[in-house]
């Protein structure tokens, strides 16, 4: 059990002293020590909320993402700034460039649908739904919102 009271500091550094010549990946490997000893205090999360590159790059193996779709994609091995994995592309580069002032689905999810289709030779390209249903629906949301704020009567 984590002893209460104890900092991350606290916690971290007797590990960092004693392991530091072993780690490969520094915090990332002290998380995992302190975790593997604690797993009570652990909680994994479901991969729609950690989307990353293995889950589809050698087929799709989310089934909650293809169903309900991504509400986190995580960008590790570099996929937003390299052509590994055009589908995580598209999505950082039409995050990056959308004027935020502008409609939503003009702006941003028409784009990113029809740059999509340009990933369907991949394998993460080959389930959009994956990709684009929350964000359609988070988008949805945001427009709902905005018309009933504007349509209702002011008291």
């Amino acid at each position: 059990m984590i002893p209460g009271g104890l900092s991350w500091e606290d916690l971290l550094h007797p590990l960092y002293q004693k392991y530091k010549n072993h780690i490969t990946w520094g915090d990332q490997d002290l998380l995992n020590i302190i975790f593997h000893y604690n797993p009570e205090c652990l909680f994994t999360f479901p991969c729609l909320w950690n989307y990353r590159p293995d889950h589809c790059m050698y087929g799709s193996n989310c089934k909650e993402a293809e169903e309900e779709g991504v509400s986190i994609l995580h960008g590790n091995r570099g996929v937003y700034h390299d052509d590994k994995q055009p589908a995580f592309r598209v999505i950082y580069d039409a995050i990056r460039d959308y004027p935020l002032e502008d409609n939503l689905f003009q702006s941003l999810f028409y784009p990113i649908q029809t740059k999509f289709l340009d990933t369907v030779n991949t394998l993460c390209g080959r389930i959009p739904q994956v990709f684009l249903k929350q964000v359609e629906k988070s988008m949805r949301q945001v427009y709902e919102l905005k018309v009933i704020r504007h349509v209702r009567p002011h008291h």
